[in-house]
C-alpha cells in the first residue's frame, strides 16, 4: 500500500513537472533538441543494438518525448500512463503526430503482452513504476530471443542517502530507490548485460545507460 501511494504522488507531481518544464520552452524547438539527444544516445549503444536492423520497438515510459521521436521510420509501441495528460496539458504534444507509433496510455502494470520487441527502451522510467520487480519481469516478456532491453537509471552513490530516500519521500517523482547492481540484478538470469556506459556524475546519484541481451 505504501508503494502505491507513493506512485500515485510521483505521477501527480510527474506531470506538474513536465508542464513547469515545458512552459517557457518552444515546443518545436524542444523536440529538435529532444531528438538530437536521443540520436546521441542510440549512437553510443549502437556497438551493441543494431538500431538498423531492428524492426519493432517499444518505449516504456515514453513520456511525451521520449526515445520514439528518434525513430520515426520504425514500428514503436509506446507506453505511459500520463499520455493523455500529456496532450491535454502539454502544448505542442499530440500522438497523431507520430503516425508510426502506437501509443498506450496505461500504467505498465496493466499493460498485458500480447507480441514481443527486437529492442525494448525503458528510460529513465522504471524507478517510477509501482511494481518494480514485476516490471522488471514484465519487460522481459515484451524481448524477443536475442532481442535487447536498453535501461538508463540513476543509481545511488551512498548507503546513508539510499536508505533517507528510502524512507522518506525526499525524491518525491521516484517511489524506488537502489544502487546500479541492485536494479541489474531484477533484470533476472535470462539476460546478459552487454554494456554499462556512465552518462552523468551527480552529487548523490550516477546515470547510466545499461544494455541487456536476452539469451
Amino acid at each position: 500500500m505504501q508503494n502505491k501511494w507513493r506512485w500515485l504522488i510521483a505521477q501527480f507531481f510527474e506531470i506538474r513537472w513536465w508542464k513547469k518544464y515545458l512552459q517557457p520552452k518552444d515546443w518545436d524547438s524542444y523536440l529538435l533538441w529532444k531528438t538530437n539527444y536521443w540520436q546521441g544516445v542510440l549512437e553510443a549503444i549502437s556497438p551493441f543494438v543494431p538500431i538498423e536492423t531492428c524492426t519493432s520497438f517499444a518505449d516504456i515510459g515514453c513520456g511525451p518525448a521520449g526515445v520514439f521521436i528518434a525513430l520515426p521510420d520504425k514500428q514503436v509501441m509506446a507506453l505511459d500512463p500520463l499520455l493523455l495528460k500529456y496532450e491535454a496539458e502539454i502544448e505542442g504534444f499530440e500522438c497523431r503526430n507520430f503516425p508510426n507509433v502506437v501509443f498506450s496510455p496505461l500504467p505498465f502494470e496493466s499493460y498485458q503482452v500480447t507480441e514481443s520487441f527486437n529492442a525494448v527502451f525503458c528510460m529513465n522510467a522504471i524507478n517510477h513504476f509501482q511494481d518494480l520487480k514485476g516490471s522488471f519481469l514484465k519487460l522481459g516478456t515484451m524481448v524477443k530471443e536475442k532481442g535487447y532491453l536498453v535501461i538508463t537509471i540513476d543509481g545511488h552513490r551512498f548507503s546513508f542517502f539510499r536508505w533517507l530516500f528510502s524512507w522518506f519521500p525526499i525524491d518525491i517523482l521516484h517511489p524506488h530507490q537502489y544502487y546500479l547492481e541492485e536494479y541489474i540484478a531484477m533484470v533476472g538470469t535470462d539476460f546478459t548485460v552487454l554494456s554499462t556506459q556512465l552518462k552523468k556524475k551527480e552529487p548523490l546519484f550516477n546515470h547510466y545507460i545499461i544494455v541487456f541481451q536476452k539469451k
